[in-house]
């Protein structure tokens, strides 16, 4: 598979064919997953240099810049599974985005932060590359090992170390991240510690966390199941992509004082779930259904589901088999609808080649089929009608195509 690999000098415009898609032009890196209050997007691949509204799976490309406001929040989820979380009045560039299975060796994210809070929870990229993840503070570049960092930028920056840290008890992967500025270099290695660093780049030597930074930064990540309707609830669109990567799509408590509770809250957060979905194939879910029924006045029969996604390329296959045993014949229609630019949950309809009725050809015969794909299975409803709009009523059926290994 080609890599995403793509360096962006100042003024460069980035222009590929790819209409009619989420990535209409530019170098594709990721989506918007769950967004919440005014986010806002420029883009030179794209042409766009007013700030443009952001929603939940909206393809993001290499040197787009990404800002929210007040009370505002933004999930971006990299196609190698790295999500980074911006806080209020945020704003993050992504600079560059390597990512080729294959060639593990040449993986790479780095982005820039010009100020506000971030959370980033690393892929495969930082798995199979352990120096390939980066991150550009004002005054600092953080180099990332792991799983998770925290921090927050004004005039001066606040940079934490979430997941297990680099010694720990619980038998996970070690995590650190490498600070440098033009002044010194500090490795963060515990997790439950911080570093500040001032507006030189004078980074201090890590410290635990304090009760009163810790709640700085749960102030600045609400927990995304917060109840209510507003600006703190913070969900993703429930048909959109981003369900499929593995991240998770709530936070607990983003820090914690201790070690222990660190990995308490590490638990909670679903960074454990996200852990262990990782160690899956990055790039591909495929889906399979057995007999699935169908029934009623357009007669009787089977349909099955087979379908795969590459996250990583945005490409998907599918099909839908009739199995019509009243009326004895086998029809396969593929499935279209592109779920990268319209979402997870579809549906797609239309006439049935090869269909009969009393063993003569059929061409009033249309179906319905309406599914929705998530990480598990495909939830699927289907609908055959022997006659189209006329008299019979139709037959249907539902049921799961699961995920296969």
């Amino acid at each position: 598979m080609p890599s995403n690999r793509h360096l962006l000098p100042m003024g460069v415009m980035l222009a590929l064919l790819m209409p009619c898609t989420a990535f209409a032009m530019g170098e594709p890196a990721g989506v918007a997953g769950a967004v919440s209050g005014a986010v806002g997007l420029v883009s030179p691949a794209k042409q766009i240099v007013t700030p443009v509204a952001v929603s939940s799976g909206d393809g993001i490309v290499l040197g787009d810049e990404l800002s929210t406001g007040a009370d505002s929040r933004l999930q971006v989820m990299l196609l190698d599974e790295s999500a980074i979380t911006l806080g209020p009045d945020a704003e993050l560039t992504i600079d560059e985005f390597v990512f080729d299975p294959a060639s593990t060796n040449v993986n790479a994210l780095s982005a820039s932060l010009a100020k506000g809070a971030f959370r980033l929870v690393t892929g495969a990229i930082a798995r199979q590359n352990p120096e390939g993840t980066a991150l550009a503070l004002p005054n600092a570049v953080l180099t990332i090992r792991g799983t998770t960092v925290i921090g927050a930028c004004a005039a001066t920056c606040v940079v934490a170390l979430g997941g297990t840290g680099d010694a720990n008890n619980a038998g996970k992967r070690p995590s650190s991240v490498t600070l440098k500025s033009a002044r010194n270099e500090v490795v963060l290695k515990r997790a439950g510690y911080f570093v500040e660093i001032d507006a030189d780049g004078q980074i201090s030597e890590p410290r635990e966390l304090t009760a009163e930074i810790e709640q700085r930064f749960a102030d600045l990540f609400v927990p995304m199941t917060t109840p209510g309707g507003g600006a703190g609830n913070f969900q993703p669109a429930p048909a959109s992509i981003i369900g499929l990567s593995g991240q998770p799509t709530q936070e607990g408590s983003p820090l914690a004082v201790n070690q222990r509770t660190f990995e308490d809250a590490d638990q909670l957060d679903g960074n454990d779930t996200f852990e262990a979905t990782t160690n899956l194939p990055v790039s591909e879910i495929n889906y399979a259904s057995g007999a699935i029924g169908f029934a009623g006045g357009s007669g009787d029969g089977d349909y099955y589901v087979n379908y795969s996604l590459n996250l990583a390329a945005r490409s998907f296959d599918g099909s839908l088999t009739i199995d019509h045993q009243d009326e004895g014949f086998i029809t396969t229609l593929p499935l279209l609808a592109d779920p990268f630019t319209q979402g997870l949950s579809l549906v797609e309809s239309g006439s049935v080649p090869n269909a009969l009725l009393s063993a003569a050809p059929n061409p009033d015969a249309t179906f319905n089929f309406a599914y929705t794909i998530s990480q598990s299975g495909i939830d699927t409803a289907f609908q055959y009608d022997q006659d189209g709009p006329l008299t019979a009523p139709p037959s249907t059926g539902t049921g799961v195509a699961p995920a296969v290994p």
